[in-house]
């Protein structure tokens, strides 16, 4: 038996499976197959047979036990050539991994936190203006009369804007936010400087000049109790610090003026230092916040003579400087309450924003921007109330989703309005219909539609319409009613195509009746719009 078993040892490829008399249900089935696979040291008798239940001699036992021990000591031996024969080889992958792990360990100690997560977007567009109207000769003559730098921008850019996010979370219960942002719109017609209801919601560029990156928000939210949370920072927006964003739409807006839930005055994204608190129960929410555009400002004198307005109107100083300060007359602050309630595809919410005086609402006709409660008259402030809600479907097909809102804000004036029309800085008018307010109101309204999943899988279809934020009535001398003709309407219309799930292209157009409102019907007469203008912005959006 023991010469049969040492002659069939040395037959190569031999498994247990070829035991005619072993299963693999056998108690002992493992460890014949590792004997005989790893070290080679049984093997079937002369008839294919392991005869497991025979008993053996002594004698035979020790003959099969020293051919084992025979066949496992070659194999050491071999095992020990291979590791001198690679001994240098190995002595360098020991020592690589020696410094992989020192450099792991130095990037454990060096790094923000275990819990930073980046994130970011790179954002190109290329985008033109058209303009029109039976006035439309008359104000770009006007417009130059006033300051050769007052020009329609009519020709076609290419612009970028890159957004980087750092969210950072402490104990799974807060989150410390910081954005850092750049761009060099500053100079396109998507920058809204002439044009302000024109910007594009992408366009930005930093008060310090373009491709400078500066600090876009830096703020703090924890969770102080199972309904409540708490927001604070030196630089934080209004949004930040809401309960509830009641639209649904945009989803890849074209318009800025189509992101502020059809009330640019009770969502004035007033970004500065600023603190809040959000209340959420169930399905109801609640906020309350407060934000200053000069609040980091050690002074609130006052030494100013004349008001300039950017992009995203903030006001700064053509001569002098303008104060500041927290909860002042001058600090540019907003206080905001929101109560909203979320449901399934349901959000509804209202709004009460207090404003002081000089802090500007985007998405406005030059005459609405203008008759913001000043410093320069006095001072004054404004209350804004807004109500807003959107409905989604529970699956992708025909029905979009739907997002409306409205708003209307009531300014009053500690002395009589007389500011002028201004467009970047240059008096347009100071017309007599223009002086010696008391009070104004403006309004605005929007609808937007939005289908999911249009036409292919993860791509998006978008519309809207609405009257941004225009002058709807004055009190003016003798407590006269003033009304004016500045109301307009914007429309746009956009397609996103989602190429991957990091890259998109989005086509859009848009169209304004008459975007600088009643300060165009004062120049030469005529039937149809006085001045329009249409656009069309192709917007590429690579997010890692």
């Amino acid at each position: 038996m023991v010469k049969d078993d040492q002659a069939n040892a040395q037959q190569p490829g031999l498994t247990v499976n070829q035991f005619a008399d072993v299963q693999p249900t056998d108690w002992a089935y493992q460890a014949l197959a590792d004997l005989l696979e790893r070290h080679g040291c049984v093997s079937a008798l002369a008839d294919g047979r392991f005869r497991g239940n025979q008993a053996i001699s002594r004698y035979e036992a020790a003959a099969l036990l020293n051919h084992c021990l025979g066949r496992v000591s070659q194999q050491t031996d071999d095992l020990r050539r291979l590791l001198q024969e690679f001994e240098l080889e190995s002595g360098e992958i020991v020592r690589r991994a020696g410094g992989l792990q020192a450099r792991m360990d130095t990037y454990g100690v060096q790094q923000f936190s275990a819990t930073t997560k980046l994130r970011g977007s790179a954002i190109f567009a290329l985008g033109a203006f058209g303009y029109g109207g039976h006035n439309l000769a008359a104000i770009e003559n006007y417009l130059t009369s006033v300051s050769p730098t007052l020009l329609l921008r009519k020709g076609t850019s290419l612009n970028y804007k890159l957004v980087l996010d750092f969210d950072t979370s402490y104990s799974g219960q807060d989150l410390l936010t910081l954005s850092l942002r750049l761009g060099n719109f500053g100079a396109s017609a998507m920058a809204g400087r002439i044009l302000p209801l024109g910007q594009q919601d992408t366009a930005f560029e930093p008060d310090a000049g373009p491709n400078i990156l500066g600090i876009e928000k830096l703020l703090y939210r924890t969770k102080i109790g199972p309904h409540w949370s708490v927001v604070i920072g030196p630089r934080l927006s209004q949004s930040d610090v809401l309960a509830l964003n009641p639209d649904i739409y945009p989803k890849d807006a074209n318009l800025k003026a189509f992101t502020y839930n059809g009330a640019p005055g009770a969502y004035n994204s007033v970004k500065g230092p600023g603190a809040g608190l959000i209340w959420k129960a169930n399905s109801w929410l609640a906020s309350m916040s407060y934000s200053a555009r000069r609040g980091t400002r050690g002074s609130t004198q006052v030494q100013c003579s004349g008001l300039s307005q950017d992009e995203e109107d903030e006001f700064t100083c053509t001569s002098g400087s303008l104060g500041g300060g927290l909860f002042t007359a001058s600090s540019g602050g907003a206080s905001t309450l929101q109560v909203g309630y979320a449901k399934a595809a349901w959000k509804l919410a209202a709004a009460w924003t207090y404003s002081n005086a000089t802090v500007g609402i985007s998405g406005s006709t030059p005459l609405a921007a203008a008759a913001i409660p000043s410093l320069l008259q006095g001072g004054g402030y404004y209350n804004a109330f807004a109500l807003a809600g959107s409905w989604e479907p529970q699956n992708a097909g025909m029905m979009p989703s739907i997002s409306v809102g409205a708003g209307i804000n009531f300014n009053t004036y500690d002395r009589s309005f007389n500011d002028p029309v201004t467009i970047q800085g240059k008096t347009l008018g100071l017309l007599p219909q223009y002086k010696h307010w008391s009070a104004s109101i403006s309004q605005s309204w929007f609808v937007g539609l939005q289908w999911k999943d249009a036409f292919a899988r993860g791509n998006y279809l978008g519309i809207a319409i609405g009257q941004p934020n225009y002058i709807a009535q004055a009190i003016g001398i003798n407590q006269q009613t003033l009304y004016f003709s500045d109301g307009q309407y914007a429309m746009e219309a956009w397609y996103t195509f989602q190429l991957t799930d990091r890259i998109s292209v989005t086509p859009s157009i848009f169209y304004l009746s008459n975007p600088y409102g009643d300060l165009s019907t004062t120049f030469a007469s005529g039937s149809g719009s006085p001045f329009s203008v249409i656009g069309a912005v192709l917007k590429t959006t690579l997010k890692f």
